[in-house]
């Protein structure tokens, strides 16, 4: 049971890097791009932002498919 949960913990902290990379990307369109009058549109309009989604929804659906 030790190790099922250290092997979460661990694949869990593997999508990490794609969230935080988003939420500064996002912070950065806010503050350098000036953005955030409509945030929809600054989600859906950037594809760096878009990736780091795909990529962290990929990440997570292995991680939880490694678990099972």
């Amino acid at each position: 049971d030790v190790a099922l949960h250290h092997g979460t913990a661990t694949l869990v902290l593997l999508t990490a890097p794609c969230a935080f990379f988003a939420v500064f990307r996002y912070l950065q369109l806010l503050v350098v791009g000036h953005g955030g009058a409509d945030p929809v549109r600054t989600l859906s309009g950037d594809r760096l932002l878009i990736g780091s989604g795909l990529l962290w929804g990929a990440l997570t659906a292995a991680c939880l498919a490694a678990l099972h």
